[in-house]
């Protein structure tokens, strides 16, 4: 640390006049240059504002949300700059660490950006619907397991270790739908959810609705404000392009929608149809058959993973790394080939948990050297 105090005062004034002219990238250069290594609260900053740039440029949020994150960068590198030279400047915030449910974040722009723009809609309304499709291999879980983790506002946790969402969130884990009749899929839907929400009703469950359910347990402790995720999955041997719409259609209207109380929390709904090959479905089909369901919205096929999507996945997170080789090099380790041919989502999902593992074990036995 600089230790004649007026070099101090004009290494600030200078950092400072830097950042009035919102000349980010120099001012992080000149602390750089000054500093015997950077602390991790100035890497967090960083990598805080160059994800902005990232997630602008991917949809995820628009410059007005980009701007804001800017300025909170600015404020807290200011904050920093100020304690210079004073012994609370050498107490740094925690060290970033990847969480299991990074993992989950590999390509799938297409799914997750309609997700994060009906977010941004004050005056949606209370329930939603969605359904999306492809091959158990590219792993439906995974996409509805991000979704979770945006609503809890823990999915840059990485970058803001204390940020949460103001409100609960709660999943209601359900297993596919077991072999039913189809004409009865509504009704097996039902009962999902009830037997989820630990709700026994022992006949005339198809008369029931939703807000019944949820009024035998008390909204699950939850208040208007909060939110409540259900992943209902189909597997393509009950797939009919006639009556499965049908009994969605109904399902929503005569169980999710009726009679529904204006105090029930946030509600989101997925449907997930499984292909496992035995049953091949054309996906023009499938979309022509749910499209006339006015309140599904389509988030599409879940496709292979391509070499880019994970190129991309490294250097979102790239704060893990001192540099592009040795982030490179953990790439080519993990994934053997250069480039690496399309994956299934599956396959990805489980490569990326061991990078993960070996970062963070790595962190703890070999601490991260400040410098970027």
């Amino acid at each position: 640390m600089l230790e004649d105090l007026k070099k101090v005062e004009n290494f600030k004034k200078e950092l400072k006049d830097l950042l009035e002219h919102a000349m980010f990238k120099e001012a992080m250069e000149h602390l750089k240059k000054n500093l015997p290594a950077l602390p991790n609260e100035i890497i967090l900053i960083k990598a805080r504002y160059e994800n902005a740039k990232i997630e602008e440029l991917k949809g995820f949020i628009d410059r007005h949300e980009k701007e804001k994150v800017f300025l909170l960068c600015l404020n807290s590198l200011l904050e920093f700059i100020d304690r210079l030279g004073t012994t609370s400047s050498l107490k740094f915030s925690t060290t970033p660490e990847f969480t299991k449910h990074h993992r989950f974040t590999c390509d799938r722009t297409k799914q997750f950006s309609p997700f994060t723009e009906l977010l941004r809609n004050p005056d949606r309304s209370r329930q939603h619907y969605f359904y999306l499709y492809g091959e158990e291999k590219q792993a439906h879980p995974g996409i509805y397991m991000r979704y979770l983790k945006r609503l809890e506002g823990v999915h840059q946790d990485h970058l803001y270790p204390d940020r949460k969402s103001t409100f609960n969130v709660k999943d209601i884990p359900m297993e596919p739908v077991r072999p039913i009749d189809i004409r009865n899929l509504s009704q097996e839907f039902i009962y999902t959810i009830f037997e989820a929400l630990g709700v026994e009703v022992r006949k005339g469950a198809h008369e029931k609705t939703l807000t019944f359910g949820l009024k035998q347990v008390n909204y699950l402790g939850l208040k208007e404000n909060d939110k409540i995720c259900f992943h209902l999955q189909i597997r393509d041997k009950y797939w009919d392009p006639i009556v499965v719409p049908e009994q969605i259609r109904q399902f929503i209207t005569d169980f999710c929608q009726k009679d529904l109380a204006d105090d029930v929390p946030e509600m989101f709904f997925f449907f997930s149809v499984i292909f496992d090959g035995n049953k091949p479905i054309k996906k023009k089909e499938l979309d022509n058959s749910l499209q006339d369901v006015v309140f599904l919205k389509n988030l599409g096929a879940l496709e292979v993973v391509t070499d880019e999507c994970i190129d991309d996945w490294f250097a979102n997170y790239s704060i893990f790394w001192e540099t592009v080789y040795s982030r490179q090099e953990t790439k080519k380790r993990h994934f053997k080939q250069d480039p690496v041919p399309n994956k299934n989502m599956d396959e990805v999902q489980q490569t990326l948990w061991e990078v993960i593992k070996e970062i963070n074990n790595k962190a703890i036995h070999e601490p991260r050297n400040s410098n970027l």
